[in-house]
């Protein structure tokens, strides 16, 4: 079966790599192309095996992936972005080619291993392939994926995702075991854009910029592709930081659940306020009741350190005799200090 040469090939193959890329739906169906044609011409001319993750109904995005040795799979990715760009596959990239910002979803795990320390690693990568490499400050909502962006034209694409998969797969086995939650399109909300947090600096975050003018520099609306210069590539750290996240937890799951392998709930009443849109909001999570005291932690060191790590305000409310198996835990901050600390809240249950 299919699946037995793909397991085949991933114990054969050193090099072999997964690489996830998030992608707006319209750039998904140009990478689809018509009855299917263009991604069956980029899976025979890269021999790496690509998928897209499914269309769901009020969400953006899509997620595409590519399997195989490191070397088809940087030949995938060239081709991917020539078809997003719509550029020709025989002419070499050159400096009026089209940029594209391609967004890799890396676990919080293994991103370090692709920056490097002190980010050499990152430089390395951008010295041999001319492209821009940016990882996001946390994880994606409800996931321990982090968001590299490989900035550049086609070419320069190929390359970085050759040098991203090496540092990858040369370190494979000292993360593989690690349990990793992957992001899920729409899995926060219907209608909720991550696209528009990714490559925001933290620092910035505080920062209401262009609050009053959100479509200046969506990159929804300018596709991700650009003329401009690579150095114009920080658009994305200008926009509108909180489009898109106001009350983005009203629709879950019908269960409530964040995620498939998450153990943190949210209340069907979920109360989810923002008092100030540059940045407080109130966030109520549910967490299984015998996990409060692996939160808390001996003397409230745990609950201490997601405060200090988060920024966030974190409340754990008293028992409630109608739900004695859960307990609510009501958190106030900015959209990415609240997500930072449902992350640690998480990672504290499972360990």
């Amino acid at each position: 079966s299919n699946n037995n040469n793909h397991n085949k090939e991933m114990d054969d193959d050193p090099t072999y790599v997964h690489f996830r890329m998030l992608c707006l739906v319209k750039e998904a169906s140009l990478i689809v192309g018509k009855g299917g044609e263009k991604i069956n011409h980029i899976k025979e001319h890269s021999n790496a095996r690509v998928n897209v993750s499914e269309n769901l109904k009020g969400v953006q995005e899509r997620i595409v992936h590519v399997r195989g040795s490191a070397e088809n799979v940087a030949k995938a990715f060239g081709l991917i972005i020539r078809a997003i760009v719509d550029e020709p596959e025989d002419i070499p990239s050159s400096p009026d080619s089209k940029q594209f910002n391609l967004k890799l979803l890396i676990a919080h795990q293994v991103i370090g291993f692709v920056i490097g320390k002190g980010g050499a690693k990152f430089r390395e990568i951008e010295d041999k392939s001319a492209a821009k490499l940016k990882a996001s400050e946390t994880p994606l909502p409800f996931s321990t994926d982090r968001c590299l962006s490989v900035i550049g034209v086609a070419d320069a694409i190929h390359i970085a995702t050759y040098f991203v998969a090496q540092c990858i797969y040369e370190n494979k086995k000292l993360f593989h075991k690690q349990r990793t939650v992957q992001y899920q399109p729409g899995g926060g909300s219907v209608g909720f854009n991550p696209m528009n947090q990714l490559n925001i600096p933290l620092n910035q975050l505080n920062n209401p910029l262009n609050l009053n003018n959100p479509s200046q520099n969506n990159p929804l609306n300018n596709s991700n592709h650009s003329n401009n210069n690579p150095n114009n590539f920080n658009l994305l750290s200008n926009l509108n930081p909180m489009m898109g996240t106001m009350g983005m937890m009203n629709s879950m799951n019908p269960m409530g659940y964040l995620n498939p392998s998450s153990n943190i709930r949210l209340p069907h009443n979920n109360n989810s306020h923002n008092h100030n849109q540059a940045n407080a909001q109130t966030q109520e999570i549910l967490i299984p009741n015998d996990h409060v005291g692996s939160i808390i932690g001996k003397g409230g060191k745990n609950i201490r350190e997601i405060r200090d790590k988060s920024g966030a305000q974190i409340k754990i409310s008293d028992p409630d005799l109608k739900n004695p198996t859960e307990r609510k835990i009501i958190l106030t901050g900015n959209y990415p200090s609240i997500q930072t600390a449902i992350y640690y809240i998480n990672n504290r249950i499972e360990i």
